[in-house]
């Protein structure tokens, strides 16, 4: 499944140690820590959206974002 993060948002790091960073930089997910999200599926992936090239499988549109 691909997470679609709203617009704005970019990741730091790798694959194995990174950091997501939300469109005022403040970081909202980081690996190896616990994470809620909610949003929805999305049925294709939109033409205006950055790194269509990534995506795999099912999409996944992440709306809300939390910490367990």
């Amino acid at each position: 499944m691909t997470l679609v993060w709203p617009k704005g948002y970019t990741v730091e790091g790798d694959a194995w140690s990174f950091q997501v960073l939300d469109a005022s930089k403040n970081v909202v997910a980081r690996s190896g820590l616990p994470l809620a999200i909610g949003g929805g599926g999305a049925d294709s992936f939109n033409d205006a959206w950055a790194e269509r090239g990534c995506a795999k499988g099912r999409l996944w549109m992440v709306g809300n974002i939390g910490t367990d």
